[in-house]
């Protein structure tokens, strides 16, 4: 299987919140009581912003949607979220070690964001330099 990352596009906004409802609504429902459409697209699109956001293919098919912060102490991990399909195959770990790998080249720590909903931050990630770290696995 050939995994890739590539920087998202404004186009990209309804896949990402598809796959982000694929990967997220069961445990909103169990938290909350309810999947809520309107107020989930509202926090998704206060969030979405291709600067922040790449698109994981696996084989050419888009299986994912990843976000991190270059802070400057520290690279965070804001989302990972995989479709059903994807999940169980190593695909994440890959991305989740490219995503630790970038930090430490780049003489940084890494860290995850466990809070939903939060807004990712300005990000200067190089996207040619984190898709190469991701094809190389």
């Amino acid at each position: 299987m050939k995994l890739e990352i590539r920087q998202a596009l404004d186009q990209d906004t309804e896949l990402c919140f598809s796959i982000t409802e694929e990967s997220m609504r069961e445990y909103v429902e169990a938290t909350w009581g309810v999947w809520e459409e309107s107020s989930q697209r509202n926090t998704h699109a206060e969030s979405f912003s291709p600067a922040t956001h790449w698109i994981v293919l696996a084989s050419g098919k888009e299986v994912g949607v990843v976000a991190a912060a270059n802070e400057s102490s520290h690279v965070q991990l804001v989302k990972l979220y995989l479709r059903s399909r994807a999940r169980s195959q190593g695909i994440g770990s890959i991305v989740l070690r490219s995503i630790l790998r970038f930090g430490a080249k780049h003489g940084q720590a890494s860290e995850a964001s466990s809070v939903i909903g939060q807004p990712a931050c300005a990000v200067v990630l190089s996207t040619a330099r984190l898709s190469r770290s991701v094809q190389n696995g």
